[in-house]
């Protein structure tokens, strides 16, 4: 893996790769969009992935990729867009429903993990009020 060459995922252009699948100046500019999103959100916690999108110019699939990257939390669904992996239903990020998380941890002949959006969400569905934040804010506010 050390000296693996690979396509950028976003320009295509060959790289080294070193664990991430962008080449280094896709990487910059990513790093740079999430932190105009985060400046957006800490400033307008309640905004949804549209009015994210175009207040910050970051494409909404970007601002997507970050709520499931678990960079963001999108607190009662983001206008439907961000689905479990494996069952479709809504979720606030990353890649599976804590559902589906727990049926991979027993299948898998471990604890199922303890999930704080259990706890928030009732695993029922999201009210209709879109709603983002930076996960960074929820762990604050828990101190």
């Amino acid at each position: 893996m050390a000296n693996d060459l690979k396509n950028c995922k976003r320009c295509g252009k060959i790289f080294m790769y070193a664990g991430v699948p962008i080449c280094p100046e896709c990487l910059a500019k990513e790093e740079e969009q999430y932190r105009k999103v985060k400046r957006y959100l800490d400033k307008h916690p309640r905004a949804g992935v549209k009015e994210t999108s175009e207040e910050t110019g970051v494409p909404t699939g970007i601002v997507i990729e970050f709520l499931r990257q678990g960079l963001l939390v999108a607190v009662s669904g983001p206008e439907g867009q961000l689905t479990c992996m494996i069952c479709k239903r809504p979720i606030m990020s990353g890649k599976i429903c804590p559902k589906c998380e727990e049926g991979l941890a027993i299948a898998a002949g471990k604890a199922p993990p303890q999930d704080a959006w259990d706890r928030l969400n009732k695993s029922t569905g999201y009210p209709n009020k879109e709603r983002m934040y930076v996960m960074e804010m929820i762990s604050k506010k828990k101190e």
